[in-house]
């Protein structure tokens, strides 16, 4: 069995709630049910924090990998 780091717990915990945020902004800002246009605009923002999430999420682990992989 694997037992993770409570660091890395947290850290999927933090990514999680913040992509849930994300996603309550978006569908309160865009309407995807408007038009064919704002779908894909809903599309399009949904695809682009969840790259730039992954991104900053990734920079951080690389940055601080000590801090999170220590025991």
């Amino acid at each position: 069995m694997v037992v993770y780091n409570l660091r890395i717990l947290a850290l999927i915990l933090l990514a999680t709630l913040l992509g849930y945020l994300t996603h309550l902004f978006i569908k309160n800002k865009i309407n995807p049910r408007a038009s064919a246009f704002s779908f894909l605009v809903y599309l399009i923002a949904h695809f682009a924090t969840i790259v730039i999430w992954v991104f900053l999420f990734g920079l951080v682990l690389i940055r601080f990998k000590n801090w999170f992989l220590t025991k």
